[in-house]
C-alpha cells in the first residue's frame, strides 16, 4: 500500500516532477528558478516519496557542493520526519568534491 500524504504539503513543482518521474522518456530534469523558490525541497520530496512508494533509491547532486549540507541534507531530514517515514527509509550522506 502506498504512503499517502495530504496535497497541502506540496507545491506545484512537486506535482510537475511526479508527472515527469513517471515518464520513461524523460532522462534528465533540470531546475531553474530564484533563491528560495522550493527547487531543492520539491526535488528531494518527489524523489524521496516516489522512491519510497516505488522501491527505488536516488542520489541528489548540486552544482555548489558547499550548499549541500544546509539545503539538501536538512530538506531530506525534514521531509522524512513530516512524512512519517523516518523509520522506513535510510539516508546516507556523502559529500563528494571534484
Amino acid at each position: 500500500m502506498k504512503h499517502q500524504i495530504s496535497k497541502r504539503n506540496f507545491n506545484n513543482l512537486y506535482f510537475e516532477l511526479i508527472k515527469h518521474l513517471s515518464d520513461i522518456n524523460v532522462r534528465q530534469i533540470i531546475f531553474y528558478g530564484g533563491t528560495s523558490s522550493g527547487k531543492t525541497f520539491s526535488a528531494a520530496q518527489a524523489l524521496l516519496l516516489d522512491g519510497y512508494n516505488k522501491k527505488y533509491s536516488s542520489a541528489i547532486f548540486k552544482r555548489e557542493s558547499t550548499t549541500i549540507e544546509p539545503t539538501v541534507y536538512n530538506d531530506v531530514k525534514t521531509i522524512r520526519k513530516k512524512s512519517k517515514i523516518e523509520d522506513k527509509t535510510e539516508f546516507i550522506q556523502r559529500l563528494l568534491r571534484f
